[in-house]
């Protein structure tokens, strides 16, 4: 859902907001935090295709 989120918000360029719900998602949630590293190396190719092709 997040995902889904941040995806929509990319085209629209509000990208950083989204993110910064992703990590205050992964914050408050100890089965998350664990997978952090997962989350945000899913995450960073979805920001840097938008960078590049921009």
């Amino acid at each position: 859902m997040l995902v889904e989120q941040f995806r929509d918000a990319q085209s629209e360029g509000d990208d950083k907001g989204i993110r910064a719900v992703i990590e205050q998602t992964v914050d408050s949630s100890p089965s998350l935090r664990n997978e952090r590293d997962v989350i945000e190396e899913f995450v960073e190719p979805l920001s840097a295709t938008k960078r590049a092709s921009a």
